[in-house]
């Protein structure tokens, strides 16, 4: 009864902190000492159907995240290749959705950072984001998501190029913050640079 009553006031009001602070502390409770992944995946169902309505809506997201590392042991290792795959393209589909939306792409960075080898974002994750069609060149946080990704593979020298030709003319207000992430790419490709001659 207490999570239809938080599901009517999440309706009115998909973005109340109160809310949502309860939801978390409730769910906790109801899944304290029992294996039902019902209740987990029942919360993946409610925050999906909150995001399908709002793909802005940064708590929803946030409780997606508290979610999958609730409902396996606080580690989110999602050992199940299926349940990953799923969960990746269910956030490719909100980004595309929305290529300005930080919350996804910053849940998305912070999944793929997690839950994949260096070898799968290289190789299947970040080519497959390049591929959606017709991503706006001032939408900063699907190209600063393209940047973490790069440096997550260590290939600096494209992430260093999108910070130079995009993100530091896209994003004014964030300029000397892209400024420091080039300096600090320039470090690491140096180093890399460094302990390949070595």
């Amino acid at each position: 009864i207490e999570l239809e009553y938080l599901d009517g006031v999440l309706q009115a009001d998909g973005k109340n902190y109160h809310a949502w602070s309860h939801r978390q502390c409730l769910v906790q409770l109801m899944a304290a000492g029992t294996a039902d992944t019902d209740i987990w995946k029942n919360e993946l169902t409610a925050t999906q159907k909150l995001l399908e309505q709002d793909v802005r809506n940064n708590s929803a997201w946030n409780h997606r995240w508290f979610v999958i590392h609730q409902a396996n042991n606080r580690e989110a290792n999602m050992t199940a290749a299926t349940e990953l795959s799923t969960e990746i393209d269910f956030v490719r589909q909100q980004m595309q959705l929305d290529v300005y939306n930080e919350s996804s792409c910053r849940y998305f960075v912070a999944l793929l950072k997690e839950q994949c080898t260096v070898n799968d974002i290289a190789q299947i994750q970040l080519p497959t984001l390049l591929e959606l069609s017709e991503v706006p060149d001032d939408a900063a946080a699907f190209w600063s998501t393209v940047v973490d990704l790069y440096e997550q593979i260590h290939d600096y020298g494209p992430a260093k190029t999108l910070l130079q030709t995009k993100l530091t003319k896209i994003d004014p207000i964030r300029q000397n913050y892209w400024n420091w992430r080039l300096q600090q790419l320039t470090i690491k490709e140096e180093e890399k640079q460094a302990q390949a001659q070595s």
